[in-house]
């Protein structure tokens, strides 16, 4: 799963104040662990984020692609 949109198409979705998609949040997230996103990038998506406001979609789509590489602890 993977958005078609690049990551300058992404940042002005969330500079605008919309909301990304499930699809497109996974891809954000995807994209950051795969160190596809410069820290200037990263730096400017963590600022467009926090002045718009994560939505429920963006949160539990990008921690649901977290979990997919995080090894959890054992009980």
């Amino acid at each position: 799963m993977s958005s078609n949109l690049s990551n300058a198409e992404i940042l002005n979705i969330l500079l605008e104040g919309a909301n990304l998609d499930e699809m497109t949040s996974r891809s954000l997230m995807q994209r950051w662990l795969n160190d596809e996103i410069s820290d200037v990038q990263t730096g400017a998506f963590l600022s467009a984020l926090r002045i718009k406001g994560c939505s429920g979609i963006e949160l539990s789509s990008m921690a649901e692609e977290l979990l997919k590489v995080c090894k959890l602890p054992l009980d």
